[in-house]
């Protein structure tokens, strides 16, 4: 019985899954407002009443593919972290290119959402904590977070946007140098 149960969760997660899968085709087509559950379900698939197993409707979805972009993101940027704390800055900075580089286009698809660049922002605050070795928020740890985020995010976008532009390395490389000997004076500071 209850291998029968295992089965039917894999079967409902797949389902769900898919139906997320199916969100970032189509998001990659159209603006989230002129998605419809339709688009959703025929490139899934599905049928509507699958659907509204998993999802009240696209925004419940988009925050869940947000929600699984999320946690690519900080199960990248931890992998880089752990272990690693004792590297100056710009070395943390560009490993965490070629590690997101596999994740580009979700984080900059989600870039379009609302409210994703607070939640990046919160995603990676106790990773910048972790970096800085402080152990509680301030308003200078704030504003630093949002700077860095709204870089990274910028920098996804020039990426996405730029056919002929610089590549990963290129741009992961110049923010490093940029950002790493100031942001190190002010953490020192902290």
């Amino acid at each position: 019985m209850s291998k029968k149960m295992n089965g039917l969760s894999r079967t409902k997660a797949r389902s769900r899954q898919n139906l997320i899968d199916a969100f970032e085709i189509v998001f990659k087509k159209k603006p989230l407002e002129k998605i419809s559950i339709k688009d959703i379900t025929d490139a899934a698939g599905y049928n509507r009443s699958t659907f509204y197993l998993y999802f009240s409707d696209i925004y419940e979805l988009a925050d869940a593919y947000e929600d699984s972009v999320l946690k690519d993101v900080s199960a990248i940027v931890e992998n880089i972290v752990d272990g690693n704390s004792e590297l100056p800055l710009s070395d943390l900075i560009g490993m965490m290119g070629p590690a997101a580089g596999a994740h580009l286009d979700r984080i900059y698809l989600s870039s379009l959402l609302p409210g994703f660049a607070g939640r990046f922002r919160q995603t990676l605050m106790p990773l910048f904590m972790k970096i800085t070795g402080t152990e509680r928020s301030s308003e200078k740890h704030d504003y630093l977070l949002s700077l860095l985020s709204s870089i990274l995010l910028h920098n996804i976008k020039y990426l996405h946007d730029t056919e002929d532009g610089l590549d990963l390395k290129d741009v992961v490389l110049i923010s490093g140098r940029l950002i790493a000997p100031g942001l190190s004076d002010i953490i020192s500071e902290l």
